[in-house]
This record gives structure tokens, C-alpha cells and sequence, in this order.
């Protein structure tokens, strides 16, 4: 397949965000190499959504490590943003954006539309596809198992963070600071930062903050510099403070 579809807003989904958040460009440009290579393997002969390449060789074409490559690999399929079975890596959300105007081949346009036929369940959340069937590659009871696990951790962690936060963002944060092995926040200082940064704006404001922390390697959260937005309110953090 010589191309597929690319969302030009791409880079403001909640999980690529979070990888950009961990890892930069490199783990944002890592994301779109490796769903180009298994874009380009999809051919009338073989359409698994499979990833050839191993470790090795992406460090080779990338420059990075073979240790960061494992690395980021491993936190791209923990976001569910390619899914991994026996050592092998895929992308099977990648079938569902494949249509006959990507190609002129008859026989691909004919394996397209046999697809789009077939039955493919889907387990609705974020968007994600945790369970189907393409050709022989199978997602297994494993992945669906821990899948529905980082649903549910998720949602645990939704509770403990009040109204107004970009969890998001705060999470990718919280990460950030484990993965430069910063000492852990206290329960107090974690209440303190989330009630100050819904003080200074909206989503948008707040990942912009985290997102020029982590950027520049700095340790805190600090205002926008010679930007003024229109501060959200605190009532909703008291009130959940309060509910504790």
C-alpha cells in the first residue's frame, strides 16, 4: 500500500499526546515510521498489519538506541496505540482506515472490500480496537485482559483528580517526573499543583504548561510567560478537597 490516511490533527490525540508528552519528536516520529512500514508491507499477498522490522533495525534507520527503541515500542503498546502478541507488533486500527481509493490494484480493491464485509468486533473506548480478527493475526484474551485493566485504572484515576483538571496532561507529568527519577509527590503537593494549574486556564492552557516543563527538563510548573488566558475557577478543586 503506497499510502494511508493521516489525520492532519493527529498530534492532539489524548494517547499520542501522552507518548509526545514521555518522549518528544523521537516518540511521535517513532509512531508514524513504524505504522509507515507496516502500511507498506499491506499487499495483495499479505495484509496482517504486522511490523517486519525488529528493534535493531529501526535504531539503525532512526538513530536512537536499540534500548530507547524497546523502550518507547513498549510504552506505545501499553497506550494501545499498536497492540503485540509473541513478539509481534501490529497495528490492526490501521485496517479500519484502508478503502478502495488507495489503490487501483482490482485484486486489492476485491481483499478491501472482503474486508470491510467481514465482522469485526470492537470494543468501543477511546476509539480503540482491543478485539478482531484480520486475516490470521488474532488479538488475544491476554491483551483484552490488560486492556480492560488500564480502563479500569484509568478510571480509578479519574476519581482521585477533581473537576477542571486536564488528567491527561497531569498524568503524562506525573510520568515524566518517575521516568527522570524525581522524588515521589506527597498527597499534599499533588493538591497544590492540580488546585494551581486549574487556576490558570483550561485544558489546552494546563497541557501547554506540562508540556513546556517536560520539554525543558524542569522539575516544576511554572506560568505561561507573556501570555495572559482566562483563569478557570478553584471552586470545583474545594469542593472536592472538602468531599475528601
Amino acid at each position: 500500500m503506497k499510502w494511508f490516511k493521516h489525520d492532519s490533527n493527529a498530534h492532539r490525540d489524548a494517547k499520542l499526546k501522552r507518548l509526545i508528552m514521555a518522549y518528544g519528536m523521537e516518540g511521535y516520529g517513532l509512531y508514524w515510521y513504524c505504522l509507515e512500514e507496516i502500511a507498506n508491507q499491506v499487499s495483495t499477498e499479505k495484509y496482517t498489519f504486522e511490523l517486519e522490522h525488529d528493534a535493531e533495525i529501526i535504531a539503525f534507520d532512526s538513530g536512537m538506541s536499540v534500548t530507547k527503541v524497546e523502550e518507547i515500542m513498549k510504552k506505545m503498546v501499553d497506550l494501545n496505540l499498536f497492540q503485540s502478541s509473541n513478539g509481534i507488533v501490529t497495528c490492526l486500527k490501521l485496517a479500519k482506515r484502508i478503502d478502495q481509493s488507495m489503490t487501483g490494484n482490482r485484486q486489492m480493491r476485491k481483499i478491501i472490500t472482503s474486508y470491510k464485509n467481514q465482522e469485526v468486533k470492537v470494543k468501543n473506548h477511546d476509539s480503540d480496537m482491543t478485539e478482531s480478527r484480520v486475516g490470521h493475526v488474532i488479538v488475544s484474551p491476554e491483551e483484552k485482559r490488560r486492556e480492560e485493566k488500564r480502563i479500569d485504572e484509568k478510571r480509578k484515576e479519574e476519581k482521585k483528580t477533581p473537576v477542571g483538571l486536564n488528567v491527561d496532561a497531569w498524568n503524562g507529568y506525573l510520568e515524566f517526573r518517575k521516568r527522570i527519577k524525581l522524588k515521589k509527590l506527597t498527597k499534599a503537593s499533588c493538591q497544590k499543583q492540580m488546585k494551581w494549574l486549574i487556576e490558570q486556564g483550561d485544558f489546552e492552557v494546563q497541557a501547554q504548561i506540562i508540556d513546556n516543563s517536560i520539554r525543558n527538563g524542569w522539575q516544576g510548573l511554572f506560568s505561561l510567560k507573556k501570555q495572559h488566558f482566562k483563569t478557570g475557577t478553584a471552586s470545583d478543586f474545594k469542593e472536592w478537597v472538602e468531599g475528601m
